[in-house]
């Protein structure tokens, strides 16, 4: 769909209006638009370090709410050594990760109006996969369970980019045993939540994680950048090569001539302001130019260009 739509005429303009910019990138625009008012499917992407431990606090204190709707919470809490159930701590603005502390607040309660799977999407398209956000516990996992097996079967995705989709899964079994466990008329009489607990549980098995595993799962770390050789950002700017987002325009359009700052930061995977401190210092060493325009392109000079 986004391919579509980065074709058509009215959108380009429409994007040249909103960000003030020329080179058409709707594949990155729809990502912030969406993004910004998009939560991630999984904890691990939602929370940092203290919320994760927050979260853990009330899936304890969700499971034992469960276990006083069944009767049993007494023999629990002698077992714990509790004399109730915990009430857990409310999360705060560090708890959360980029901007979902403005769509969830202490209480975390959901107010986005999409839910995003980040890592989700296949190498021929990456525009960030999205679902509805008023989808309930079990259209979300089988949403999930649809995209996991397709990674899996069609895609030949292994352990480490089909994990974090199973811990997806994961996460909604026990609301799905809690409110989707009823006989099924739609699934021959199955008992949802049940199956999506054998299933995350085979699953897992296959690829050698546990049950803790997924649940503490949390995206890998990248070490923090603290300075750059302008030199890394020279030879980026030497290797840059324009993207042809729309090559079946039958009207040859004009590329840009050099890379932005922000082309740039990706390239070498440093942040902008980073990278804006080795372009001045390239500059005044007369090795590169700013030609005129928005945004600000840059195009290398000397024998080395």
């Amino acid at each position: 769909m986004s391919l579509v739509l980065s074709s058509d005429p009215a959108v380009q303009a429409a994007y040249d209006v909103l960000t003030e910019e020329s080179g058409f990138t709707f594949i990155r625009l729809l990502g912030e638009l969406i993004g910004n008012e998009g939560v991630p499917f999984l904890a691990g992407w939602r929370y940092t370090e203290t919320g994760m431990e927050k979260r853990s606090a009330w899936e304890e204190t969700w499971r034992l709410q469960r276990i006083e709707e069944e009767g049993h919470l007494e023999i629990e809490l002698e077992r714990l050594g509790l004399k109730n159930i915990p009430v857990p701590e409310k999360y705060s603005i560090k708890d959360f990760q980029s901007q979902y502390w403005s769509l969830r607040g202490k209480l975390d309660v959901s107010r986005e109006r999409f839910i995003t799977v980040p890592g989700g999407s296949n190498d021929d398209d990456p525009t960030l996969l999205v679902g509805w956000a008023g989808w309930n516990h079990l259209q979300v996992a089988q949403a999930l369970a649809a995209l996991y097996q397709r990674r899996k079967n069609e895609d030949g995705w292994s352990h480490d980019r089909l994990v974090p989709i199973l811990a997806g899964i994961s996460e909604k079994v026990p609301w799905l045993l809690q409110w989707h466990n009823e006989p099924s008329e739609a699934f021959n009489g199955m008992r949802l939540g049940q199956f999506f607990k054998d299933f995350v549980g085979a699953e897992a098995h296959g690829l050698g994680v546990s049950l803790d595993d997924l649940r503490r799962w949390i995206p890998p770390s990248t070490p923090r950048r603290t300075t750059l050789d302008p030199e890394e950002v020279y030879n980026a700017l030497l290797a840059w090569v324009p993207s042809e987002e729309n090559e079946e325009d039958d009207e040859e359009s004009d590329l840009p001539e050099g890379p932005t700052a922000s082309d740039l930061a990706t390239e070498v995977g440093a942040k902008k302001t980073l990278v804006e401190r080795a372009i001045r210092k390239l500059e005044s060493d007369g090795r590169i130019e700013k030609l005129p325009g928005r945004p600000a392109r840059f195009v290398a000079l000397g024998d080395e260009a």
